[in-house]
C-alpha cells in the first residue's frame, strides 16, 4: 500500500514512518505540507493519506482541499489531531476524510484504518 504522511512533528514523522515500512507500506513522509503539494502534482500514486490537522505552514484542511483534483478517487485520508474535539469543527464528509485519529495515536487503531482502506491487503500485527 502506498502511504503519504504529512506532519509537522518529526518525531512522530519518522516513527510513523518505520512503523509503517516494516508492515511492508510504501511509505513517502513529508515535514512541509508545501513539499507534499509538489509530490501530489507530480502525480504519484497513494492509497492513503494521513496527515495532521494543526501545522505551521498551513492547517490539514487547507492541504486538502488544495490537493482535491490531485487525489485518486479511492484514496483513503486519515486526519490526526491531538485536538480531539476535531470531529465537531471541520466537515470530513466535504473534505473526503473517511477517519478522524486523536494523538498520540494509539497503533491498533491506525492499523484498524489502514486496513478499511483496502481490505483485500490485511495490515500484518
Amino acid at each position: 500500500m502506498n502511504i503519504v504522511i504529512i506532519d509537522n512533528d518529526l518525531s512522530l514523522l519518522r516513527s510513523l514512518e518505520l512503523t509503517l515500512a516494516r508492515e511492508g507500506h510504501c511509505v513517502t513522509a513529508f515535514e512541509d505540507p508545501r513539499q507534499a503539494l509538489f509530490h501530489f502534482v507530480r502525480n504519484n500514486p497513494v492509497d492513503v493519506l494521513l496527515l495532521d490537522y494543526s501545522m505551521p505552514e498551513m492547517n490539514g484542511d487547507e492541504l486538502l482541499d488544495m490537493l482535491k483534483t490531485e487525489l485518486p478517487a479511492d484514496c483513503r485520508i486519515v486526519m490526526m489531531s491531538a485536538h480531539c474535539d476535531l470531529r465537531y469543527r471541520i466537515d470530513s464528509k466535504r473534505l473526503g476524510i473517511n477517519t478522524l485519529l486523536c494523538k498520540p495515536l494509539n497503533l491498533s487503531v491506525l492499523k484498524q484504518a489502514l486496513t478499511e482502506s483496502n481490505p483485500t491487503q490485511g495490515v500484518t500485527s
